[in-house]
């Protein structure tokens, strides 16, 4: 089998959802994306950010897209990206 009939590799769909929380409210589902697609985790990572900069009391963060729904990463206006 050569290159060009080589299956490639691709990395396992991690599954995430964008939340939001609005002056401290409960946390309100935005979005899922694939966390191991690195454009997607850049759009929504940077786009998410920009939208907390006209209001700082929102705040994100990145959950597993599951019943656990597990913190992954969190924002604020003061702290920006930080992993959970």
């Amino acid at each position: 089998m050569d290159s060009a009939t080589t299956p490639v590799a691709t990395a396992a769909a991690r599954p995430v959802q964008l939340q939001c929380s609005a002056s401290g409210r409960a946390w309100r589902p935005v979005l899922s994306f694939d966390a191991a697609n690195g454009d997607q985790e850049t759009a929504v990572l940077h786009f998410a950010a920009r939208l907390g900069d006209v209001d700082p009391r929102t705040t994100w963060r990145i959950v597993t897209d599951d019943a656990l729904a597990i913190p992954l990463m969190t924002w604020s206006k003061t702290t920006g990206w930080r992993v959970a």
